[in-house]
């Protein structure tokens, strides 16, 4: 009954024209001849009736920089009801990293907290571009979890520094 799509700023332009077609109409031309019609529409071997219940959750990074998507929203936007996703607070945030690794102490916890909402300030001035997310928090969690030998800013590391063996990515970051 209900369909999650993520990262569909990625999706290629036929597939956005595609699920603006199931958005606006309620249908859809499957690859096996079939299709998916709207509800109440007569059935049919070659059919499938949407659910009435149906509903579709599609998740996007915003357009632009850096996350390079395809700009979905101008294809469908007026199709959608939009629902914007921030970071959690410090408090959800913490409890968040702590679920991940509930055996990580809670100065670790908190530290780790502090520096990603260092970085979120940092992104919001302007001073870095990219707007660090819960994401790259909880691999840093998980990271210092499975491996505290190797310490939190070795953690922040294995996160942070994601590109600095690409050649390519360091020659622009030069430029």
């Amino acid at each position: 009954r209900i369909l999650i799509l993520d990262e569909v700023d990625k999706a290629p332009t036929e597939v956005v024209g595609i699920l603006k077609q199931l958005v606006e109409r309620g249908t859809m031309s499957l690859s096996d001849g079939r299709s998916i019609t709207p509800v109440g529409s007569a059935p049919s071997p070659n059919t499938i009736p949407t659910h009435p219940d149906f509903a579709l959750i599609m998740l996007a990074n915003r357009p632009g920089y850096p996350f390079h998507g395809n700009d979905f929203f101008a294809t469908l936007g007026s199709c959608l009801r939009a629902r914007f996703v921030h970071n959690p607070g410090p408090d959800s945030e913490r409890e968040l990293l702590k679920g991940y690794a509930p055996g990580v102490s809670d100065d670790v916890v908190d530290r780790l907290v502090r520096s990603f909402e260092a970085l979120r300030g940092l992104a919001a001035e302007g001073d870095i571009s990219y707007p660090y997310s819960a994401r790259e928090a909880i691999e840093a969690i998980k990271h210092y979890a499975a491996f505290p030998s190797d310490g939190l800013v070795s953690a922040l590391d294995n996160v942070l520094d994601y590109d600095k063996h690409d050649d390519a990515a360091r020659a622009r970051l030069a430029k």
